[in-house]
């Protein structure tokens, strides 16, 4: 499937660091961000700034989760890089596509960037390659682990990232090893892409049965 991005900014946009509420994040395990989010409006990019100040100081330990999803529709690529930086550097999970990953590194060739990119401090940087899966890049690991994806039909791409920067949130909750990490997020944006719209409507069920066909 194909796609263009028509769009105009909406309420979220309008979100300010006034609405970040402590007790939004007494019990938050994960945090994600979205680049999008940091491209919308100053004040929806303040507000995740401010989102990640109270998590990191109510819980040290909490996970910042980062998709670059980067838009020149909605902002100069310079300008998106330079507001990224400051989630960047507080990032525990990265999940680029490869382009973004050499943007945000500075450099060619997609593996070197994400191999950059880790040495930031970054505990995991997951490479997004489409229908081809993903390759994972650890800072345990000296190998990277490279994660086939699933073939379906596709019919629409959009939400299949988000799809996928879900489920490996929720695997890596789970304790899972990164491989089937790594699978069960391939699985839930490879269903993704079989409908119209960029919403989910996959049950974890239907996640697990797909990873049984490999």
């Amino acid at each position: 499937g194909t796609r263009k991005f028509i769009f105009a900014a909406g309420a979220a946009g309008q979100t300010s660091p006034d609405d970040i509420d402590e007790e939004y994040f007494s019990n938050v395990k994960v945090l994600h961000i979205m680049g999008s989010s940091l491209s919308i409006s100053e004040n929806s990019r303040e507000s995740c700034y401010r989102a990640i100040e109270i998590a990191r100081t109510l819980n040290p330990q909490v996970i910042i989760s980062f998709d670059p999803n980067l838009r020149p529709e909605m902002l100069d690529i310079m300008t998106i890089i330079e507001i990224s930086k400051p989630v960047l550097d507080k990032t525990t999970i990265l999940f680029p596509s490869g382009e973004e990953a050499e943007m945000l590194a500075g450099i060619k060739g997609e593996v070197k960037a994400c191999k950059k990119l880790l040495k930031k401090g970054l505990k995991l940087v997951v490479l997004k390659q489409g229908k081809e899966g993903c390759t994972i890049f650890s800072s345990g690991l000296v190998d990277s682990i490279k994660v086939p994806g699933f073939k379906v039909e596709e019919t629409d791409p959009t939400g299949a990232g988000d799809s996928f920067d879900g489920a490996f949130i929720v695997g890596y909750l789970a304790g899972w090893d990164l491989k089937r990490i790594g699978m069960f997020a391939n699985a839930a944006g490879a269903l993704k892409v079989r409908f119209f719209g960029p919403m989910a409507n996959d049950a974890y069920e239907e996640v697990l049965k797909l990873m049984e066909t490999v």
